[in-house]
């Protein structure tokens, strides 16, 4: 699309927006938008009120059986329905359902959404509301704020190690918790907001890794603290570089520093094709607890291609 520019005032120009974009953002004369620059490229983003959009869900029922009972079946497919309405960017989501314990675990699921409630509750649905309109704008924040609880699970993670510590997996679960509504709702704000952006899609795929590798910690601290295990000065060392080369990755994503790229993967080289093959034929090693910090160090490398695709 090309534009004329328009003299105005004293050295001044000005551009006219197209109508279909102004009535997607529900801008009008007199609302402010957003203008970021970057060289040659000038981005503008609208601030006006969204119109709401909405989408109608139903989750099935699932019988109890003397073999099953209740287990999380039910509570997964809630999860999963719900949640999926919600990172694709609906304000408003009609869910149907067909009995109280179905009911139950919606509002459980619900608590966990960031800038959503349940506004409305009938027979056999709920109405679920965007209430927080202006959280849209805090994407960058509450990723930040993400890699902050991301940075104190994984140096509690090696406190635990270290120091035996293993009380502290209530802490590093909550936090995990955290990550994962914070991350949601960023899917969602980069799926209903940052639409059309060739650097969207990047963005989204770095958010994901993000939280798979905030699960896989917990995983982990899991793991050590059920089973108290006494990790090897190896083990310790393969987690201290798993801690460096996420905090490098995520910190320089923030940052568009592609160049720190480089120096990643010759620390990726080093641990992946050195450090964990030896770690994984030294007998005195834990196996699960090895192949957990290979499978984080993957989840890294999983986002060098999302980092050159935000910022090249």
């Amino acid at each position: 699309m090309q534009r004329r520019l328009v003299k105005q005032g004293n050295g001044a120009l000005t551009v006219s927006l197209p109508k279909k974009w102004l009535d997607l953002n529900s801008l009008n004369a007199g609302n402010e938008v957003e203008i970021e620059e970057e060289g040659y490229k000038l981005t503008i983003r609208g601030r006006g009120i969204p119109k709401s959009n909405s989408i109608e869900v139903k989750i099935p029922h699932f019988e109890k059986t003397k073999e099953r009972g209740m287990t999380n079946i039910e509570y997964s497919m809630v999860r999963s329905i719900i949640g999926n309405a919600y990172k694709k960017g609906y304000d408003i989501i009609i869910v149907k359902f067909e009995n109280e314990e179905t009911l139950r675990y919606i509002e459980r699921y619900i608590d966990n959404l960031l800038g959503h409630e349940i506004i409305e509750i009938n027979k056999n649905y709920v109405v679920v509301k965007n209430v927080s309109l202006e959280l849209e704008e805090e994407y960058s924040n509450l990723f930040r704020k993400s890699f902050y609880l991301l940075q104190r699970n994984m140096k509690q993670i090696l406190e635990m190690s270290k120091e035996k510590k293993y009380n502290l997996y209530e802490e590093i679960e909550e936090r995990n918790f955290s990550i994962a509504k914070y991350t949601d709702y960023c899917k969602r704000i980069l799926s209903k907001n940052k639409r059309g952006e060739d650097s969207t899609i990047f963005e989204y795929l770095f958010v994901w890794n993000f939280e798979k590798i905030s699960i896989e910690w917990t995983l982990l601290a899991k793991y050590i603290s059920k089973n108290k295990n006494k990790l090897s000065k190896e083990e310790i060392d393969a987690m201290e570089k798993n801690i460096e080369m996420i905090e490098g990755m995520v910190g320089n994503f923030f940052t568009g520093k592609v160049e720190y790229l480089k120096e990643y993967a010759k620390l990726k080289e080093r641990f992946l094709y050195g450090d964990y093959e030896l770690l994984m034929i030294d007998k005195k090693n834990d196996p699960n607890i090895i192949a957990r910090l290979g499978m984080i160090a993957r989840r890294c490398s999983d986002m060098v291609g999302p980092f050159y695709g935000k910022w090249i």
